[in-house]
C-alpha cells in the first residue's frame, strides 16, 4: 500500500512536470491586440536571417528620425495581480541626443512588437534600433533558444547587417538578459542595460506562481514546476548553469535596474555589482516584476542620465581599455 502510494505521487510529479514543459514551451507567441499596429507606426525595415534551414531570427530595423517629434507614450499595464499607468513625454528637446545602434533583447513571451514603446523611446533619443523575435516567438524559428542559441544566431545576425553606427549598445529585459550575457563574449559590445534580469531559470519558473494569478500554476508542486524547467532545457540541448548570469557579470559599462519585491529578478541578486565600476545597479523599490518592463518618467531618468555619463566617458573608456592591453 505504502509502495503504491508513493509510486502514485512519483506519476503526479511527472505528469505535473510534463504539464510544466507544454506551457513554458506553448506561450502565447503571437503579439498582444494592443501592440498589433505597432508597425505602422514605427515603420521598420524587416529582415530575416538563417544560419541553417530551420533556424532563422526575425528582426526589425529602426532608424531615428530627422522630423521634429514630441514622443507621448501613455502605457496602462495590468496583469492578473498588477495594473499602473506610466506616462512620458519628451519634447523634440530630447530628440537624437543620442547616437549609436540599441539591441532590444525582449522578455519571454514578448515579440518586437511587444517591445514598441521601448523602440519608439530609443529612436526618439536617436539610436538606429534593432529589435529580434527570440527563438520560439513571433515570426523566428520554433523552439526555445533560452538565450544561449539566440545569442550564437544574434552573433550572425548583427556580424552580417549593413554597417550598423556605433556604440553597440544592448537592452534586455527580463529573461532577454540570459541573451545579453552571452552575447556579450561573442560580438563587441560596448555598454548593457538590463531591466529585472531573469534567475536562474529553474528558480524563476519556481517563483512564478507568485506573479500569475492562474489557477493551475498554485496548484503545481515547486518540485514539478522546477523539473519541468530542467526538461524544457534538456529538450533544448541548454544547460541549467547557462541560465545563471550569475556566472555572466557584465564585462562593459552597464546598467541593471531591479526591484526590491520582485522574485524573479530581485535587486538583492546584483546588488554586490555595484562594487565593480563599471556597472552601476538601481533599485527600483516596491515595483513588481510585470510593471519593471514599462518605461515612464523615472525609468526615463535613469537610463537618460546613465546614458549621458555613457556618452559623455565612452572616450575615456576606451583609453582605458588600451592602458590595460598596451604592454
Amino acid at each position: 500500500m505504502k509502495s503504491s502510494l508513493i509510486m502514485l505521487m512519483i506519476l503526479s510529479l511527472v505528469s505535473c512536470a510534463q504539464m510544466v514543459v507544454k506551457k513554458i514551451n506553448h506561450h502565447n507567441e503571437r503579439p498582444a491586440a494592443a501592440f498589433q499596429n505597432a508597425e505602422k507606426v514605427l515603420l521598420p525595415h524587416r529582415y530575416r536571417h538563417c544560419i541553417e534551414s530551420e533556424l532563422c531570427m526575425s528582426y526589425w530595423h529602426i532608424a531615428p528620425s530627422d522630423k521634429p517629434n514630441t514622443l507621448n507614450m501613455n502605457i496602462k499595464a495590468y496583469s492578473s495581480r498588477y495594473t499602473a499607468d506610466s506616462k512620458l513625454t519628451l519634447s523634440n528637446d530630447h530628440q537624437n541626443l543620442f547616437q549609436g545602434t540599441m539591441v532590444i533583447l525582449p522578455c519571454y513571451t514578448c515579440t518586437k512588437e511587444s517591445m514598441s514603446f521601448h523602440a519608439m523611446y530609443f529612436q526618439h533619443l536617436g539610436f538606429d534600433v534593432l529589435i529580434p523575435d527570440l527563438l520560439g516567438h513571433g515570426e523566428s524559428s520554433r523552439g526555445l533558444g533560452f538565450g544561449v542559441k539566440d545569442a550564437h544566431l544574434l552573433e550572425h545576425v548583427l556580424k552580417s547587417h549593413p554597417e550598423l553606427p556605433q556604440p553597440l549598445l544592448l537592452t534586455a529585459l527580463s529573461m532577454g538578459a540570459y541573451t545579453a550575457a552571452h552575447l556579450q563574449s561573442l560580438i563587441s559590445v560596448d555598454g548593457m542595460i538590463w531591466i529585472a534580469p531573469s534567475i536562474q531559470f529553474d528558480d524563476a519558473v519556481a517563483v512564478f506562481p507568485q506573479l500569475s494569478g492562474s489557477g493551475w500554476h498554485q496548484l503545481v508542486p515547486e518540485a514539478s514546476l522546477r523539473q519541468g524547467a530542467l526538461q524544457a532545457l534538456a529538450e533544448a540541448n541548454v544547460e541549467l548553469h547557462q541560465t545563471n548570469i550569475q556566472h555572466f557579470q557584465p564585462r562593459m559599462r552597464s546598467l541593471i535596474i531591479a526591484s526590491d519585491i520582485d522574485p524573479v529578478a530581485p535587486y538583492q541578486h546584483y546588488a554586490h555589482w555595484q562594487q565593480q565600476a563599471h556597472i552601476d545597479v538601481i533599485n527600483l523599490a516596491g515595483r513588481p516584476h510585470p510593471l519593471m518592463l514599462l518605461i515612464g518618467t523615472e525609468e526615463h531618468e535613469i537610463i537618460f542620465n546613465w546614458l549621458d555619463s555613457f556618452d559623455g566617458a565612452t572616450e575615456a573608456n576606451s583609453q582605458e581599455s588600451l592602458n590595460e592591453i598596451t604592454p
